[in-house]
């Protein structure tokens, strides 16, 4: 359970979900349901006022929480872009001298951005601006996938995306499936059809739905 203040409501009361290894779990919900809240707790951001997370059998405290989230690959729905060079933001927060410029370059492969693979040090520009919102979008992905995470969160990353540039993102992860273990918050019934497991947050409140009702 969650709430900011002992006088506010819970924005998320007794969740209680069990994922395992390689399963892509969806999480759906109105505006405010707590979605995004219930990724935060999971990123270690905030900490419930009520309950655990529980990994491997092991609590997650300030012990481990670093750890925890060297495993996670995050990716927003408004990627942050530095007016710097193609290597550096996709390596984000490594120091210049100890980026793995062809594990830079494996990732481009993997996100479908070939054509830059000759040009890691060709300059963004501020926001991204040499980019096309897609190329943004496949950056912000190379970028999470950069230190092989085991799990990914997608948090709305494909709904600021025509449908045909969604569904290119999406077959880029498609052969991870099984391999790495997904959350995706999303309203998009494609990013949905993904998902082994699917949630659904209301005021506060989960319930399953069966995968077809993502489709």
């Amino acid at each position: 359970s969650f709430s900011y203040t002992d006088q506010d409501p819970c924005i998320l009361e007794e969740v209680n979900i069990s994922v395992s290894t390689g399963d892509v779990v969806g999480l759906v919900g109105e505006s405010g349901s707590g979605k995004s809240t219930l990724v935060n707790i999971l990123l270690g951001l905030v900490q419930p006022i009520k309950g655990k997370i529980i990994i491997d059998g092991e609590e997650l405290c300030h012990q481990n929480i670093s750890k925890w989230q060297s495993l996670i690959g995050y990716v927003p729905q408004q990627i942050y872009l530095l007016d710097d060079t193609i290597r550096r933001n996709i390596a984000f927060g490594v120091e210049d001298y100890k980026i793995d410029d062809d594990r830079v370059r494996e990732v481009l492969r993997i996100v479908k951005l070939n054509n830059l693979l000759e040009s890691l040090e060709l300059c963004l520009g501020e926001r991204g601006a040499r980019l096309s919102g897609g190329q943004q979008q496949r950056i912000g992905i190379a970028r999470a996938l950069y230190n092989n995470p085991a799990i990914i969160v997608l948090d709305e990353a494909t709904s600021a995306l025509d449908q045909k540039t969604e569904s290119e993102i999406l077959e880029t992860f498609r052969p991870m499936i099984g391999e790495k273990t997904f959350f995706i918050i999303s309203h998009r019934k494609t990013s949905l059809s993904m998902c082994t497991k699917l949630y659904h947050l209301d005021g506060g409140i989960i319930k399953t739905l069966s995968t077809g009702d993502a489709v």
